[in-house]
């Protein structure tokens, strides 16, 4: 398994990489003060998650989940070195070249089965923070649509691509969204389930 700071960066590009447009139809009650520059709306989906601790409520959440698949495959690790040993115990002292090369063998066959199980658990702990990313979303979505149309604006685009040159500060509702998530009391998303359906974390060897 990877560092803990390697898979919190993992989050972080995850969190850019799956940020985009959300397209609706806005009304067209402009408020005073907030007339509309075209009808695109700018919002920073990281900002947010700072100003409501979501970022920190994810980190938490995967490092929890980082920790529990490191203890299973420290457990798998375990049970492989075990037979490991019983095989190289049964072939005694003076094992033959050829018992030797078996040995050989067991041993990368075991490698080559520990490294699956790694590319196993980082798959599902990627799967569980794009999940956590898009619970985010979802919950940033409703507000941000809700003060979007109030503005007259009907698209959404976000800045954390890069793909927004520039833009008219007036059309920034960041703030606003946070301000009325944050007013609202929303519940942070990211949660400390499993992304299976919030029970226990997939054992890295359960596709096996």
């Amino acid at each position: 398994m990877r560092r803990t700071t390697h898979f919190l960066g993992t989050l972080a590009l995850l969190l850019a990489a799956t940020t985009g447009c959300e397209r609706f139809h806005g009304g067209n009650n402009t408020a005073a003060g907030d007339a509309a520059q075209g009808n695109v709306a700018i919002i920073d989906l990281d900002v947010i998650a700072r100003q409501l601790g979501y970022d920190n409520q994810m980190a938490g959440a995967i490092g929890q989940q980082k920790a529990s698949l490191e203890k299973q495959l420290g457990v798998i690790k375990a049970s492989f070195e075990q037979d490991l040993a019983k095989t190289k115990d049964q072939l005694g002292a003076n094992p033959s070249q050829e018992q030797n090369q078996q040995l050989v063998q067991s041993q990368r066959a075991a490698a080559a089965r520990f490294n699956q199980e790694q590319r196993k658990a980082s798959q599902l702990l990627n799967r569980y923070s794009a999940q956590l990313i898009g619970q985010f979303r979802d919950t940033v979505k409703t507000t941000a649509r809700q003060v979007a149309a109030e503005r007259g604006l009907s698209i959404i685009l976000t800045k954390n691509e890069g793909v927004v040159f520039d833009y008219d500060m007036a059309v920034d509702i960041t703030d606003a969204v946070a301000q009325r998530m944050r007013a609202e009391q929303t519940t942070p998303a990211a949660r400390a389930e499993s992304p299976e359906g919030r029970d226990e974390p997939q054992t890295p060897a359960a596709d096996s």
